[in-house]
Order: structure tokens, then C-alpha cells, then sequence
């Protein structure tokens, strides 16, 4: 039989076909790889197309696609709350879930999620971007960490996304600058840390957005001028800081304005006074400097005015009188000067007023008898003169009156006994004389009476057992003789520089005291003021801030060189009287603000929290260093009211501070 003839491969090698076969082998194994694959995505499937969730995956493939994407996200937010979704139920009866049909191409979609308050953990995963005819995204108040996907940017149909309330971290993508189509962004009470992204100056059909309650630092994007159908704009509690962008004024639409407690300084735009549908407008709690525009008082419907606690100078001007439908003006902790102008007697739709804490100076205008409205007057720690207006015995609204701390002279006018609903009358550290008016006895709400550091004369007028909810009666610094009428005994703070305090309950302990005064920035503290406990040997200071009327009890260590300093001896025992004496000077009567953070001082209790003051609750805070680095100030809560740690939800314990225990008690401090 003749030799087979070899075929010459086009490599050169020989045998029968060789290229033919390599080729088969790698189709082959490509085909293994496939199979191998679809099996490996059959496994991995939640089974959308198979067990009913699309009711006709064949003409809604891209329904199948959110259905899977959705049982993804289920699968990624462990410890979740139960959710019914579930590939054995149809997609349009899911918890949450919102479907739509879309007549262009004749498909339903997703559209929409919307879970709030479902107790959701874990982090937001980038497959979310898949949904890519979502119109609302809402997770509001759950537990979310981890950062917000920049995926989410590449969602162009999306017109709501509400991630507020819960702990997320990381910057604000830039790709959020994408979602033109955006009318609503609110990612309030976070974490969320570093600039503002320029590009959220895109989204110009937004009409609301909330920031407020993170870390965010740098300046306020000047795009955000192009935002003019934008209605609501909050930014407070963040660390913004620079000027405010004179760009905003640009935005014609809006009526809500919130840039308060930040670090913002320069003077505050005229251009502002562009913004003619402003209702509200807080600035407080700023660095801003300079003097308030008059084009502010162009704003005619503006109905809240915040501008407290910065540093503005100069006169307030006289086109403020424009604002009728003004009902909260706070101007208080400034540098304001000159009087108030004529123009205010025109702002009689006002409630509430505060210019306490500048260097205002002048008469009370008789026309704030016109204010029939006002429920708060605060016009203390100015220069005000001359005399109390009769006329103020006309608001009978009002719930709390203070003009102390001012240079008012003249008597104590009779008409302030019409003003039964008050709560709380401040008139010391004035100059006024005469006797204290018995009509003062008609204020049966009132529950804090402060006359010290005046001239008045006289007796205290026994019309004051009236009084019933009287608690603090403070009356040392005049001229006062007589007797004090027994019913007031548990609310007054006696005469003299320093008294002694028997409790009738532990008749062997005594408390030292005396009236102190710290300065206004806390720093320096007058050390007459010191209460002791020399059975348990706890120390108190009483302070008085500078150009208030609050009274503090601080505790301090016995370790201090506080207590040292004190010659104990020479505090002489001059009265005794039951222990009720001491609710005169409440522990701590400072208000909790965002972010204060509270711990037992003595290590009592390895709890710390953070005060939320967008829901008004205390959370949890795991140790120092995690509340160092957010910038949160803290206070230390002691032995003393130890009911305060009751009067929190229970919850996990954490780690307590490393940080060491400072001697001197400082208030509250970063």
C-alpha cells in the first residue's frame, strides 16, 4: 500500500488538518467558558424572569433588570427591616416601590423608591445608577453609612434624592452636578464633609436643597446664582466658611434662606435685598462683619429676620421699619450702635424681638406700646436710658420681658401688672428707683423676678405671695427693708455677700455660697462665688454670665486649685434656710446646641452623646477621637444631676473618652 502523503500546515508543521482542529479547540473552550458563565449567572440570578415578580418578562426585559438590581440592593443592606421584596411577588406590590408605564417604548419601569424610617443599614451600593428611569430616591432616617456613590450622578431621569438623617460619610460627589432634571436634594444630618461641589450649580430646575447638619467646609459656590427656581436653600450647622457669594442674589425665586452657625465672615451682600419672595432669612451664629444693608429692608415679605451672634457694627437701618409682616427680628450678640430707628414703631405684626448684647443706645421708643403682638422683648445688655414706657403694659401677649442690664432710670411703671401672661421679668442692673409696684402681685405666671443692682427702696410688697410659680426672686444691690413675706421664702435669694444653707434633709451638711460672676467668654471666674458640700466635699461655683441674666451652678474638682484659693473661714454663716433655696440657681440652664456632647465627669457612666438638634435627640458617640476629629464641642454632665443620663433612650455602650479629666471645670469647649 503506498505511503498517506502529509499535508504541510500553514506553521510549517505536519498532520492531518492541525489548523482545523486548533481552531475547534478553542471554540470548544470558549464554549465551556460560556456555559460555565451562564450557569455561574443563573445561580446568582434572584429569579425575576422565572417565579412571577414580572408578570411579562419577555416585554420587560428592562423591568427584570430593576427587579434584580432592587433584590441586589435588599441583599446589600443588611440588618435591614423586612422588606416584602421578593422574586414570588410582583414587583408592583413591594414595600416602597414605585412603578410606572413608559409610552414611548411601551415598558413599565422603576421609578421610584421611597423608604423612610425603616431602620436600613449598610452602605448604598453604585448598582443603584442601573435604575436608570428612577425619578425619586428616598432612604430619609435610617442608619446608611459608607460614602454616596458617584454612580448616582449617571441617573439623568432622577428629580428627587432625599438621603437625610442618616450617617453617611465622605464628600458630595460632583456627579451630582449630572442630574439636570434634579428639583429636590436633601442630605441634611449626615456626615458628609468637604466642599460644596461648584457643580450642584448645574441642577437650574432644582426648587429646594438641605445640607444642613454636616461637617461641610470651604466657601458656598458662587453657582449657586443660576439656581433661580430654586425656593429653599439650608445650610446651617456645617463649617462653611468665606464670604457670602453676592451671586445669590441672583436667585429670583427664593423664600427660604438658612446659612446659620457656620464660620462665615465679610459683610452680608446688598444684592440680597434683590431676593423680593423672601419669607425667611437666618444668618446667626456667623462671623459677618460690617453693617446691615438697608437694601434689606426691601425685602417686603420677609416674616423671619436672623442676624444674631456675629459681629455686624454700625446703626440698624431705618428702612427695617419697610418690613410690616415681620414677626421674629433677632439682632442680639452684635456690635450695633446709635438708637433704634423711628421707622420700628411700623413693625407691629412682630412677636418676637431680640437686640440684647450691643451697644444700642437712647430711649425706648414708646411705640413698641404698639407692638399688640410681641410674646418676647429682649432688649438687654445695651446703654439704653431714660425711662421704662407705661406704654409696655399694652402687650398683653407678652410672655418674657428683659431690659436688664442698661443705664434705665425713673420708677418701675404700674402698668407692667396688666401683663398677666408673663413668665419672666428682668430689670436688674439698672438705675431704677422707687418702690417695687404691688401690681407686680397680678403676674401669676411669673416665674422669675430680677431686680438686683437697681436703687429701689422700701419693702418688698406682700402682694408677691401671689407669686405661686415664683422661683427665682432676686432682689440684693438696692435698698430693700422690711420683712420678706414668708410664702417667698423658697424662691428668694437673700441679701448679702455671702450665706450658709442648712438642708433640712441631711441636717449635718451645709453649703457655703456666695454670688460670683464669670466673664463673657467664661474665661475668668470670681471666686466669692462657691458653693460646698463639706459633708461629700463637692464644690460648686455660682456664676452669673457677663450681660445675662442666667444664673449656672458649675461643679468643680476637689483637686482644683479653685477650691484652694477660697479662705473657708472667712465665709461668714449669716442665714439658714431650707434646702429649697438652692433651685434658685439651676445646675446648667445652658440650652443643648448641634453637636454638644455630654459624658459623666467623675467616669461614671461610659456613655457619650451628641445632641442633634434637627430632631431635637441625643445619639450615641463612640469615643474621643471619633468626636475630636467631627469638630463636636463637649460638656461634662457630673454626679450632680445624675438623673440626666435617665432621661436618655438606652443604648449600646461605648467606650469611655481617653481624654484626661481637666481640674478647673471649664463650660463647654472643642
Amino acid at each position: 500500500m503506498p505511503a498517506r502523503r502529509m499535508a504541510h500546515t500553514p506553521w510549517g508543521g505536519k498532520g492531518p488538518n492541525l489548523g482545523l482542529r486548533l481552531v475547534t479547540v478553542v471554540v470548544v473552550l470558549l464554549a465551556l467558558l460560556l456555559a460555565n458563565a451562564g450557569a455561574a449567572l443563573a445561580q446568582g440570578s434572584h429569579g425575576c424572569a422565572t417565579r412571577g415578580a414580572v408578570s411579562d418578562p419577555a416585554r420587560n426585559p428592562g423591568l427584570v433588570a430593576d427587579c434584580e438590581t432592587l433584590l441586589g440592593l435588599k441583599d446589600t443592606l443588611r440588618g435591614a427591616a423586612p422588606l416584602n421584596w421578593s422574586a414570588d411577588l410582583p414587583i408592583s406590590n413591594w414595600d416602597g416601590v414605585e412603578i410606572k408605564f413608559m409610552f414611548t417604548d411601551g415598558t413599565t419601569r422603576v421609578t421610584g423608591i421611597g423608604l423612610t424610617e425603616r431602620g436600613l443599614n449598610g452602605s448604598l451600593p453604585s448598582d443603584l445608577a442601573k435604575l436608570d428611569h428612577l425619578e425619586g430616591l428616598v432612604f430619609d432616617f435610617n442608619h446608611l453609612n459608607g460614602t454616596i456613590p458617584y454612580q448616582l450622578g449617571d441617573l439623568g431621569k432622577l428629580e428627587t434624592l432625599s438621603l437625610a438623617l442618616n450617617q453617611l460619610s465622605g464628600t458630595i460627589p460632583n456627579s451630582l452636578g449630572n442630574l439636570t432634571e434634579l428639583k429636590s436634594i436633601s442630605l441634611f444630618s449626615n456626615r458628609l464633609n468637604g466642599p460644596i461641589p461648584a457643580s450642584l450649580g448645574n441642577l437650574t430646575q432644582l426648587e429646594y436643597m438641605s445640607l444642613t447638619g454636616n461637617m461641610l467646609s470651604g466657601s458656598i459656590p458662587g453657582t449657586f446664582g443660576n439656581l433661580t427656581k430654586l425656593k429653599e436653600l439650608r445650610l446651617s450647622y456645617n463649617q462653611l466658611g468665606g464670604n457670602i457669594p453676592s451671586e445669590l442674589g441672583r436667585m429670583s425665586g427664593l423664600n427660604f434662606l438658612e446659612l446659620s452657625r457656620n464660620q462665615l465672615t465679610g459683610g452680608i451682600p446688598s444684592t440680597l435685598g434683590s431676593l423680593t419672595n423672601l419669607s425667611y432669612l437666618a444668618m446667626h451664629e456667623n462671623q459677618l462683619s460690617g453693617a446691615i444693608p438697608p437694601a434689606l429692608g426691601y425685602l417686603f415679605y420677609l416674616e423671619d429676620l436672623r442676624l444674631g451672634n456675629n459681629q455686624l457694627t454700625g446703626a440698624i437701618p431705618a428702612e427695617m421699619g419697610n418690613l410690616i409682616y415681620l414677626n421674629n427680628l433677632q439682632l442680639g450678640g452684635n456690635q450695633l450702635s446709635g438708637g433704634i430707628p423711628s421707622t420700628f414703631g411700623n413693625l407691629t405684626s412682630l412677636s418676637r424681638l431680640s437686640l440684647a448684647g450691643n451697644n444700642l443706645n437712647g430711649a425706648i421708643p414708646v411705640s413698641f406700646g404698639n407692638f399688640l403682638s410681641l410674646e418676647s422683648l429682649d432688649l438687654s445688655g445695651n446703654e439704653f436710658s431714660g425711662i421704662i414706657p407705661s406704654e409696655l403694659g399694652n402687650l398683653t401677649l407678652l410672655g418674657s420681658l428683659n431690659l436688664g442690664n442698661n443705664q434705665l432710670s425713673g420708677t418701675i411703671p404700674v402698668t407692667l401688672g396688666n401683663l398677666t401672661g408673663l413668665e419672666s421679668l428682668y430689670l436688674h442692673d439698672n438705675q431704677l428707683s422707687g418702690a417695687i409696684p404691688s401690681d407686680l402681685g397680678n403676674l401669676t405666671k411669673l416665674e422669675a423676678l430680677w431686680l438686683q443692682d437697681n436703687q429701689l427702696i422700701g419693702t418688698i410688697p406682700t402682694t408677691l405671695v401671689n407669686l405661686t410659680k415664683l422661683n427665682q426672686f432676686i432682689t440684693f444691690g438696692n435698698q430693700l427693708s422690711g420683712d420678706i413675706p414668708t410664702a417667698l421664702a423658697v424662691a428668694i435669694e437673700l441679701p448679702g455677700d455671702k450665706i450658709r444653707i442648712q438642708r433640712n434633709d441631711r441636717p449635718e451638711a451645709s453649703f457655703e455660697l456666695g454670688i460670683g460672676w464669670v466673664s463673657r467668654d467664661g474665661s475668668q471666674v470670681v471666686l466669692a462665688g462657691v458653693i460646698r458640700d463639706q459633708t461629700r466635699g463637692q464644690t460648686y461655683y455660682i456664676a452669673r454670665l457677663e450681660g445675662s441674666p442666667r444664673v449656672v451652678r458649675r461643679w468643680i474638682s476637689p483637686t482644683s486649685p479653685l477650691v484652694y484659693s477660697v479662705n473657708w473661714p472667712l465665709v461668714n454663716s449669716q442665714f439658714t434656710v431650707p434646702v429649697e433655696i438652692v433651685r434658685v440657681i439651676p445646675l446648667d440652664e445652658r440650652l443643648p446646641e448641634h453637636n454638644m456632647l455630654v459624658r459623666r465627669f467623675d467616669g461614671g457612666d461610659e456613655r457619650i452623646f451628641a445632641y442633634d438638634a434637627t430632631i431635637q435627640q441625643w445619639r450615641h458617640i463612640p469615643n474621643w477621637s471619633t468626636f475630636q476629629a467631627l469638630g463636636f464641642f463637649w460638656c461634662d454632665v457630673t454626679a450632680a444631676d445624675s438623673d440626666f443620663f435617665n432621661r436618655i433612650t438606652e443604648g449600646p455602650p461605648y467606650p469611655v473618652t481617653t481624654a484626661p479629666a481637666r481640674d478647673d471645670y471649664p463650660n463647654c469647649r472643642t
